[in-house]
């Protein structure tokens, strides 16, 4: 079946209504955050909820495409705290939108332009928490996200961590290759 951009958004609002009812059924307060990613030729469409992060690598630079929805990111927004501020802040790990903790879900969009050998990373608030620039190289992508797996878990290993890894190039069938990994209560997939 064909993947939109309209279809990922489904989705995530479905996603969100299932763990909704769940919450209510149980009496439970779960949610999630999320980030996806869909790629249509040269444009990138991403779609997120909380903290979990997009970032594009190329042209010599890393930048993050999403912003996170979190307490902390409306006080920088407000100029009451810096960004490193906010790393350090006792509410840095609180969301102000996840899936499933109320029965709507506003689900932000952004569409980006991508070229030829660009990397994006998709991650967890796991990883992006212990994340430096300068841990993104252009080592193949299966090595890179082992890599990054690591080293989140050398730096910090408290949370949850989840990660993407996507080179766009043009090939057979589909455009782009991918790796990844995640980390879960120190169970390790790869």
């Amino acid at each position: 079946e064909d993947v939109s951009p309209d279809k990922v958004i489904a989705a995530l609002t479905h996603a969100n209504r299932l763990i909704h009812q769940r919450n209510m059924a149980t009496g439970e307060q779960a949610g999630a955050t999320v980030v996806a990613a869909h790629v249509e030729g040269d444009t990138m469409h991403l779609a997120w909820v909380g903290d979990s992060r997009c970032y594009h690598i190329g042209r010599g630079a890393v930048r993050q495409l999403t912003r996170d929805h979190s307490v902390v990111q409306e006080l920088v927004d407000a100029g009451l705290l810096t960004p490193s501020g906010a790393e350090r802040h006792p509410q840095a790990n609180v969301v102000t939108r996840a899936l499933g903790i109320g029965a709507l879900c506003e689900v932000e969009t952004r569409r980006v332009p991508i070229s030829l050998d660009d990397r994006i990373l998709l991650c967890s608030d796991g990883l992006s928490r212990s994340l430096r620039p300068a841990d993104l190289t252009d080592a193949p992508l299966e090595v890179l996200a082992n890599m990054l797996l690591d080293q989140a878990l050398a730096r910090d290993g408290s949370d949850n961590i989840s990660l993407v890894l996507i080179e766009a190039h043009r090939g057979h069938e589909r455009d782009g290759r991918q790796a990844g990994g995640t980390r879960n209560d120190h169970n390790t997939a790869r």
